[in-house]
């Protein structure tokens, strides 16, 4: 459940952040900087989380800059194909849809 009135709203409304849930890496990282934050502090929040994390995480957004997350998505694209992610025709993408700022 996404709070948007916790994000910037300029940011939301000219599309220069991109939101949207956890995928299964992003739960993972969660979950082990969770684990990490609760041994390192003994976080009563953190543990909280983690008790019912399956549910808690529901509760957790992916922002990023819109460049950035087209990015990732170009060179995750380029992996499926088996192209070079820092390959010339990869890095010609990356420019057209960041307006050549890298």
């Amino acid at each position: 459940r996404l709070r948007a009135d916790r994000l910037n709203r300029e940011a939301l409304e000219t599309d220069d952040i991109s939101v949207s849930g956890l995928d299964s890496e992003d739960r993972e990282r969660l979950h082990e900087l969770l684990t990490r934050h609760l041994f390192e502090t003994n976080s009563n929040l953190a543990e909280r989380i983690l008790k019912d994390f399956e549910i808690e995480v529901e509760s957790f957004s992916r922002v990023l800059p819109s460049d950035y997350a087209a990015v990732l998505e170009i060179r995750a694209d380029a992996a499926a194909k088996n192209l070079d992610p820092d390959g010339e025709i990869v890095w010609k993408q990356i420019l057209e849809v960041t307006s050549g700022r890298s």
